[in-house]
């Protein structure tokens, strides 16, 4: 089972869904303040009332991971309000139920969530958490990255957001150093 690290800040996008929710749920179960992010502002102001409901502090900002302005302010706005994040879990995704028929629109708002959402977050988050002395991003993934079930385009997002996970590690890329930032991918 995935233990969530150790954290006062965390960070999810997605957060109106099933496993975002929890995932920020479980975040203040753990005494962390939390940011939830989603497109779907009723979605995600239920997260936030859910994790205020249980004495938890929360902050809902709405918006499109995919948008680089937007993911940047989600991670300024983390700043403000709790002083940075210290955990982040990238989760946010769509699937597009169209398989093979899917159209050019259709792929590439799969590629824009799925797979830049997650650059975009990487991007923004990293820096906070060294300023911080560190922390933790979660890219959520899905065994389709690993294993051929579904169709395009979500498959090929999945599998290059474990690419995309992994990448950092590498020496060209390396976050180790003084101030770290792991980052990790969870298929579900």
């Amino acid at each position: 089972m995935f233990k969530l690290p150790a954290c006062k800040v965390g960070a999810v996008t997605g957060a109106g869904g099933a496993i975002g929710r929890a995932t920020a749920l479980a975040f203040a179960a753990e005494s962390a303040s939390a940011t939830v992010s989603d497109i779907n502002a009723d979605a995600g102001y239920e997260s936030l009332d859910a994790i205020c409901s249980a004495g938890g502090q929360a902050l809902a900002v709405v918006g499109a991971i995919s948008m680089a302005d937007f993911s940047q302010s989600l991670v300024a706005r983390t700043v403000a309000h709790f002083a940075g994040p210290d955990s982040a879990f990238n989760n946010a995704g769509i699937v597009d139920e169209g398989g093979y028929l899917w159209s050019e629109d259709a792929f590439l708002d799969t590629l824009n969530v799925d797979l830049l959402g997650i650059m975009l977050g990487i991007k923004y988050q990293v820096p906070e958490m060294r300023k911080r002395g560190g922390g933790t991003i979660v890219n959520c993934s899905s065994v389709t990255g690993l294993v051929s079930q579904s169709g395009p385009p979500y498959q090929p997002t999945r599998a290059a957001s474990i690419q995309l996970s992994v990448s950092p590690r590498r020496p060209r890329f390396d976050m180790r150093g003084k101030a770290s930032a792991s980052i990790e991918y969870v298929p579900v």
